[in-house]
């Protein structure tokens, strides 16, 4: 029943994204941890969620723009990683990233169809007839629907791709360079410090500049 429970997750993960009811259970640190959850391993999915959450900080959805969906890539990357490893593997976790952010794109990329779609189905109605609020009602739901059938489907299609790669990597005893596997760490610092702008005034962006240089230099040293 794992691979139902994660498919309905993934769908209803990308329903919030945008459709409804934008609770930010769709953010990927939150999606990753309500992944790992229905696997049994709340904490690396929680640890492969909050990575790619910083990847996805200085994104900002506003309106109609095209981005990244991570909430669909964190429960897929999450479930497959799982399921693909039976333990902690700092080397699969790169990966299940790595595959992650790809599938994001894709994901966007779906939601961007969905749009075309809804607008073409808004668009072959009657201009001149009066609108009926079943009519606009049905129209709405359906939308919702094909939005939820979406994110289940990346989800599913996602989860089934990372798990074959992850599950023949790791029986095949490949394994990354340390070197390597550090290059996700400073990514992942570039992207928080990458967000800054985003956030407070000139003051407390420099505040957490310094805060956050001291803590690459920290962790430059410690990788």
């Amino acid at each position: 029943m794992e691979w139902l429970t994660a498919l309905l997750l993934g769908g209803v993960v990308g329903l919030d994204a945008t459709s409804f009811p934008q609770a930010m259970y769709s953010r990927p640190f939150v999606a990753g941890a309500l992944g790992g959850l229905v696997v049994g391993r709340p904490v690396e999915g929680a640890l492969i969620g909050v990575l790619l959450e910083f990847f996805s900080l200085p994104i900002l959805p506003f309106g109609a723009a095209g981005y990244p969906e991570g909430g669909t890539a964190a429960v897929a990357s999450t479930v497959a990683y799982v399921w693909a490893t039976d333990g902690f593997h700092p080397d699969m976790l790169f990966l299940a990233v790595s595959f992650g952010l790809v599938l994001s794109h894709v994901s966007g990329y779906s939601v961007r169809l969905l749009r075309i779609r809804n607008g073409r189905a808004v668009g072959q109605g009657d201009q001149a007839a009066p609108i009926e609020p079943r009519s606009v009602e049905r129209g709405h739901l359906l939308a919702m629907g094909l939005d939820f059938l979406r994110g289940a489907l990346v989800t599913a299609v996602g989860t089934a791709l990372m798990a074959i790669c992850l599950f023949a990597a790791s029986h095949s005893g490949w394994a990354l360079p340390l070197a390597s596997i550090n290059v996700l760490g400073v990514a992942t610092l570039a992207m928080i410090g990458g967000s800054l702008t985003i956030f407070g005034t000139v003051r407390e962006r420099l505040v957490s500049f310094v805060l956050g240089a001291a803590a690459t230099a920290v962790a430059v040293w410690v990788l």
